[in-house]
């Protein structure tokens, strides 16, 4: 939601700009490449653009100006795979970076010039977690046995250069993007919920049940300083960030069935959902 505009990516190609007040159509376009399992990442609003990931011919990254929908640019070839466009700042020049089927691609915000790419290839072409960016150093992570790896970039040229800092399974994120937050990864992988340090990749800590249940696929955020769990299966579990560990101080069922989804927070209220249905809860303050 950006300006009183809505900008919503479907997941089978549809780009559609819709007024925020009563819904009406201000524009749309069509792309006809989707992964496998269609599209899911979302719309990167960076400033009077609209930037998205169709893959292929159409560009691996493409922005359009966020008022009419007209084409501005179009960055890198390979297709598609299910990751959000992700904005960064490095020594003043703004860059976006998108993880594609095989590689990971950095372009010039403004121009979609390439100025980095990196072969990044997973099973099935999976590339769905957003990569980080934190002071020069860029980190992204796949699910399928993969790993992760942190990067320091340099300037070269009129382009970039990267160098890499450490590289493990440490964190496999298949599906959920982790959280940094005072110099370490929280998030949970596809076998359970870590805290990992940001510049080594050394594991903090791990746990494997939450509630008695499996902490493998389940997705993370913070509310100031707690992090709210949702597991597959649907159970809430609040704790407070700590690098000692995920110790629960409230467990509340909201679902049952697969919650593959991030919990959305807004306006005190907490948005969770299965493949069905959507739920929302009061949060205390």
């Amino acid at each position: 939601i950006d300006d009183g505009k809505v900008y919503i990516f479907g997941g089978d190609g549809t780009l559609l700009c819709a007024d925020a007040k009563n819904g009406d159509e201000v524009w749309t376009k069509k792309f006809n490449k989707p992964p496998t399992w269609k599209y899911s990442g979302s719309v990167l609003i960076e400033g009077d653009l609209a930037v998205v990931s169709p893959g292929g011919s159409d560009g691996g990254l493409v922005a359009l100006n966020k008022n009419t929908g007209k084409t501005v640019w179009a960055g890198g070839d390979d297709q598609a795979s299910y990751a959000t466009p992700y904005p960064f700042t490095f020594q003043g020049r703004r860059y976006i970076v998108g993880m594609l089927a095989k590689t990971m691609v950095v372009v010039d915000a403004k121009t979609g010039r390439e100025v980095y790419s990196m072969p990044w290839e997973t099973k099935y072409d999976v590339n769905a977690s957003t990569p980080i960016y934190h002071d020069g150093h860029l980190f992204t992570s796949s699910g399928y046995g993969h790993g992760s790896i942190l990067l320091k970039l340099k300037t070269d040229g009129d382009g970039l250069a990267a160098t890499t800092v450490w590289e493990s399974k440490a964190i496999l994120n298949k599906m959920h993007t982790c959280i940094l937050l005072d110099g370490k990864l929280y998030g949970a992988d596809e076998q359970r919920l870590k805290c990992v340090d940001f510049l080594t990749g050394d594991e903090v800590w791990s746990v494997r049940q939450v509630a008695d249940e499996p902490t493998k696929y389940a997705t993370l955020v913070l509310n100031g300083e707690h992090f709210i769990d949702l597991s597959e299966k649907g159970t809430l579990a609040v704790a407070k960030a700590s690098t000692g560990g995920f110790d629960a101080v409230g467990i509340t069922p909201a679902l049952s069935g697969r919650c593959w989804t991030v919990p959305t927070l807004s306006g005190g209220r907490l948005y969770v959902r299965n493949l069905e249905k959507m739920v929302c809860l009061e949060l205390p303050d």
